[in-house]
């Protein structure tokens, strides 16, 4: 049975936000990392991550770990929602997650919505 870290960890360097700040022209500095839970594999709603979840975190917990991805753009098990260029390994990695937040009852209304 797949768990949300195995998809994590199997799929981590097709998606990842890596490296250090840009520097545009004019000299303005970016950081590289700006995700956003909403576009994450394990997101299905607001204030949701099946991957926290499945690892026994509370949903009080999981809200301000989103809330720290929301202010500091960056998280350590993000996932873009369409990681490949061409195939449809993003389409089963997200049908598995799926069936993991089903299993452990989290809110239909986040799963559905994403369906």
């Amino acid at each position: 049975m797949k768990k949300c870290i195995d998809i994590y960890n199997n799929n981590k360097g097709r998606s990842a936000f890596r490296g250090s700040t840009y520097i545009d022209p004019l000299g303005y500095e970016y950081p590289n990392s700006v995700v956003e839970c909403r576009d994450c594999m394990f997101n299905f709603g607001h204030d949701s991550c099946v991957l926290y979840k499945e690892a026994g975190l509370d949903n009080k917990d999981i809200k301000q770990k989103v809330s720290q991805v929301s202010r500091e753009r960056e998280c350590r098990y993000f996932i873009t929602t369409n990681f490949s260029d061409g195939g449809d390994e993003y389409t089963q990695a997200r049908d598995d997650v799926k069936k993991i937040s089903k299993r452990l009852n989290y809110p239909a209304e986040y799963w559905k919505r994403m369906s």
